[in-house]
């Protein structure tokens, strides 16, 4: 998660007729697929930022299976990797195997924790479930279109394909992977807020 006192950087970036690259650009500014990252200022201090994830220790997360909360490895048994996803079946009969998701695995003691405390998962109702496997499927970020005569227009898109033509034009925030080989352990179930009222 980023923290106060970090905040994403665009400077330096160039929009040209074949995608979009920095002035200054690095090895380390672009995924073995060739995705353009954002790049991170400030420093990592104060409070975390429970609803922004910092793209450089997310992808390290998911590529290394560390527990998002904690930042130790993941739990693992013989069915797979643990993690924790909103209860928000998809339209397909197998869900959730190809389950697009931006977060990284999780321990069981973090799990718990964020059951309690997160208020998106409170909304949605949570699943924990191991995962045989999490293939990198594509990016989320900024895509930047080209326009005659003005500055390129900039729209946020949740999902980009690794395969997809706009992949040159998209400055990649979070890493977005496809899990697999899925054995759900429990369903939570949505929480009622205290204050809500109840229909008899």
């Amino acid at each position: 998660m980023a923290r106060e006192g970090e905040h994403l950087l665009d400077s330096h970036l160039l929009v040209g007729p074949t995608g979009l690259r920095y002035r200054d650009e690095g090895p380390y500014d672009r995924d073995d697929r060739g995705a353009l990252w954002a790049r991170w200022g400030g420093r990592p201090t104060g409070r975390v930022r429970l609803a922004d994830a910092h793209g450089l220790r997310q992808r390290r997360a998911l590529r290394q299976l560390l527990c998002q909360g904690c930042k130790r490895p993941a739990d693992r048994t013989g069915d797979g990797t643990l993690w924790l996803i909103e209860d928000d079946p998809g339209s397909w009969d197998d869900w959730p195997e190809q389950l697009l998701t931006m977060h990284p695995p999780t321990c069981m003691p973090c799990a718990t924790i964020a059951d309690r405390a997160c208020p998106h998962l409170s909304d949605t109702g949570s699943v924990l479930l191991y995962v045989k496997d999490s293939e990198a499927a594509g990016i989320r970020g900024h895509l930047y279109t080209p326009t005659v005569g003005g500055p390129p227009t900039r729209t946020y898109t949740p999902f980009v394909d690794y395969r997809d033509p706009r992949l040159p034009f998209t400055l990649a925030v979070h890493q977005v992977v496809a899990l697999s080989g899925c054995t759900i352990v429990r369903r939570t179930p949505p929480r009622v807020p205290a204050h809500a009222e109840r229909t008899p």
